[in-house]
């Protein structure tokens, strides 16, 4: 529900939380507390304050990572380090032979290999 398209059917990414309190003009940093929706929002902007290009750029790739998994960027009821998506995913992309795993089950192994990878490549 947070992804629009446009009027040529570019997607675009929405209500993150960070607009409500988004720098103005060229202004990179946000001084009141950070917003976001956890899961979705980068770590260097949790830690920092500061939103740059790789914040919104983290937030797709979330969004991505979920559309190739199947699963939520954050849910509780996943075992035990697997209830952050990132988290569980990350290990996975250092052994290019895991990333079936990561491949939405409901597929049931019925994709190209190669669309997997160049989808993951993103």
């Amino acid at each position: 529900s947070n992804i629009l398209l446009d009027e040529d059917f570019h997607p675009k990414l929405s209500d993150f939380g960070l607009a409500k309190l988004g720098p103005v003009g060229d202004k990179t940093h946000v001084s009141t507390r950070v917003m976001g929706t956890y899961g979705y929002c980068a770590p260097e902007y949790a830690m920092t304050g500061q939103l740059t290009l790789k914040s919104d750029v983290y937030s797709f790739g979330v969004v991505l990572l979920e559309i190739i998994t199947g699963r939520k960027a954050i849910d509780n009821n996943r075992a035990a380090g697997e209830h952050n998506l990132v988290t569980w995913a990350r290990p996975l992309f250092k052994d290019r032979r895991k990333f079936s795993q990561m491949a939405d089950p409901l597929l049931q192994g019925r994709y190209p290999m190669r669309g997997l990878y160049q989808a993951l490549a993103v």
